[in-house]
């Protein structure tokens, strides 16, 4: 005897004795001969009756007959065709918050199939019994018709229960999934609500928006004051329904807005409810239209830094910013015996350096601010008289490192230094000095010098590298770094670097920090 799979192929094997030789012949259980068959191969020397393409109807008995001129024999065998499962049913059902889900899936097929089932989401399958997540249990059971079925059941259903599950039935014959959805119902909420402010200015239509999240989808009714929109109102207009509810809002005059004072300041609001109703729930969100306007004066600003050509202000924001948030600052700025008609003005997103460049050495200016939001620009207001600086030598350069201490190199004899051009005070730089140098450790926290001390120069306009060659494996070295102008030198940026030992070489890595005597720099 002998079974195959469904679609597959199957091959019995029949051996007789006898003198001379025997041939071999086939039939089916109806004595079809099937030999020259469809779907058939005899070999008649061999004795092999090979099925092809399997079908269920061909399981049954076989017989095999042995002949030669002294007489026959004949075998029987018997087959089984082994059926891939075959989804009868499963399908999607939908379940409030808080119910019982029951999900059944039917398969049929030779051997009875095994199921089981798993979420989409999940790495493993459901288990057979009550699962680590207690809500859930899976059984087997046979129906009247002999057809496997599962069950799952989940109780107390969540959200989060809602999605795809496969249902998969096994056996000997292959496997064949399902795919089923589980629909949770829930009552309205606003969690995907993308504000509750909106705002208005100069009278200009607003659309207040309320996004209601729910299964099934929740209409949306506008209240104000508890009351419902009147509909005689020409400036309130109700767009959408649901789930996302929009009333159009024409806000001709003050009563459209409310208001309220704080710390001197008119906040001019009004509250507007929208409730999102569905068959499983009611709830309610509130929403506010404020009056927004242009931002108040500035009225704190500082010197932070100034040099020959640049100077760079610390601002605050106005105490009143109308109602929205401050995006930019604005600056004009004159000659002091200039008109304001003829003034050069620039701008500044907030939280940037508030720095102007370009500016003449020795010149007397006078500065005035203004703030801007989505709704405008301020007055100018803050007016500032500086007189620029003479041009002197540039600022100190910074320079790039990995750490604030000691630099450990990965390299045994070079070391790439790399830094940012500083401000030039004025006057143009036309290069950089790299001085190096050998050191060890004096015992009292500071460095003693070594040998002759070796200088570089990097030319400039160019590159702001440069590697320093021919260091010695496990060693110290300091590091002076200088930008020249025609007035002269900067101060000198420093670092203490230390070479890696023996030959061993790293890849390199991204300087992160960076390391100055002085605070400014220039971003160019």
């Amino acid at each position: 005897d002998t079974s195959g799979v469904e679609k597959e192929a199957v091959t019995f094997q029949c051996v007789a004795e006898g003198k001379p030789a025997p041939k071999y012949s086939w039939v089916d259980d109806q004595s079809r001969p099937l030999g020259g068959q469809e779907g058939y191969y005899v070999d008649e020397v061999k004795g092999e009756l090979t099925v092809l393409d399997l079908r269920p109807d061909q399981a049954g008995t076989y017989r095999c007959t042995a002949t030669n001129p002294a007489g026959n024999d004949v075998a029987e065998a018997q087959l089984r065709v082994l059926t891939k499962p075959k989804l009868e049913q499963f399908l999607n059902i939908t379940v409030p918050v808080a119910g019982n889900a029951e999900f059944r899936c039917v398969f049929s097929g030779d051997p009875r199939p095994n199921i089981s089932f798993q979420k989409e989401t999940s790495v493993e399958p459901f288990y057979d019994g009550i699962n680590s997540d207690a809500r859930i249990e899976v059984e087997q059971t046979v129906d009247d018709y002999g057809n496997s079925v599962g069950i799952m059941k989940i109780s107390d259903v969540k959200r989060s229960d809602d999605g795809l599950y496969t249902c998969t039935g096994s056996s000997g014959g292959g496997e064949t999934i399902g795919w089923g959805h589980i629909t949770v119902q829930f009552a309205p909420t606003f969690e995907k609500q993308p504000t509750d402010e909106f705002w208005s200015w100069e009278q200009e239509k607003v659309n207040l928006t309320c996004v209601a999240s729910s299964i099934p989808n929740a209409t949306i009714q506008w209240y104000i004051r508890n009351e419902e929109i009147p509909q005689r109102d020409p400036n309130l207009r109700v767009l959408a329904l649901g789930p996302t509810g929009v009333l159009e809002v024409n806000p001709l005059d003050n009563s459209y807005f409310g208001g309220w004072h704080t710390e001197k300041i008119w906040i001019i609001f009004r509250t507007y409810t929208c409730q999102a109703t569905n068959e499983l729930g009611v709830v309610n969100h509130d929403v506010t239209l404020k009056q927004v306007h242009k931002p108040g004066p500035v009225t704190s600003v500082k010197v932070d830094k100034i040099t020959a050509t640049t100077i760079t202000w610390r601002i605050l924001e106005p105490h009143d910013n109308g109602g929205r948030p401050i995006t930019s600052f604005l600056v004009q700025y004159k000659l002091r015996n200039m008109a304001w008609d003829d003034a050069e003005a620039s701008s500044w997103t907030k939280g940037s350096a508030y720095t102007l460049e370009r500016l003449l050495p020795k010149e007397h200016y006078v500065f005035r601010f203004a703030a801007k939001n989505e709704v405008g620009i301020s007055e100018w207001s803050g007016e500032k008289s500086e007189q620029m600086p003479e041009v002197t030598v540039p600022e100190e350069p910074l320079i790039f490192v990995n750490d604030e201490g000691v630099n450990f190199v990965p390299y045994t004899d070079h070391y790439d230094l790399q830094w940012k051009t500083p401000l030039d005070n004025g006057d143009p730089i036309n290069y950089f000095t790299v001085i190096y140098y050998q050191v060890v450790e004096d015992g009292s926290g500071g460095w003693k010098t070594l040998g002759a001390k070796i200088e570089k120069t990097v030319e400039f306009p160019g590159v702001t590298t440069y590697q320093i060659q021919k260091l010695r494996p496990d060693t110290h070295y300091r590091i002076e770094l200088r930008a020249h102008n025609s007035i002269g030198y900067s101060s000198p940026a420093e670092l203490v670097i230390k070479t890696a030992h023996g030959n061993v070489q790293y890849e390199s890595f991204q300087p992160v920090l960076l390391i100055s005597q002085a605070n400014g720099f220039n971003d160019s």
